[in-house]
């Protein structure tokens, strides 16, 4: 059974028994990492949650800190990622910066997309057809 599940928000394809890098993104295009160009938009700040495709928590602090955390069932049980990563906003793409597990750090660029409500996030990397929608989740 294939799927797929965001994060890097990799939204890489997540086919089952991968290791939790490929679930949560190593397998998403990679650049040199340079600085990152932008801000950490107010409007994208918030915990964020995968609708459909598996279980995928993305948090967005205003401070441009990360936490991207996935859940995705393999052949051998479930496998559970948790990563930190540092984020920005810059002409409608979401940037994000991270360690691989080889401890290098890459850079993933997302397409996004709001609703007029500013509830509902569909992210895309260019070039693919994938979507993902995310869902803010609201403070309790």
């Amino acid at each position: 059974m294939r799927g797929l599940l965001l994060l890097a928000l990799g939204l890489a394809a997540v086919g089952c028994g991968k290791a939790p890098e490929e679930v949560m993104g190593d397998t998403a295009p990679r650049t040199d990492s340079p600085p990152l160009q932008g801000k950490p938009s107010p409007k994208l700040v918030g915990v964020w949650e995968l609708r459909s495709g598996g279980k995928s928590t993305l948090t967005l602090n205003a401070d441009g800190s990360s936490r991207i955390v996935a859940e995705a069932n393999s052949p051998g049980g479930k496998m559970k990622s948790d990563f930190a990563s540092e984020w920005v906003e810059n002409d409608g793409k979401l940037s994000m910066r991270r360690k691989g597990p080889d401890g290098k750090e890459f850079t993933s660029e997302y397409i996004y997309k709001l609703d007029p409500s500013g509830n509902e996030m569909k992210l895309s990397l260019e070039g693919r057809k994938a979507v993902q929608t995310f869902a803010k989740v609201k403070p309790k």
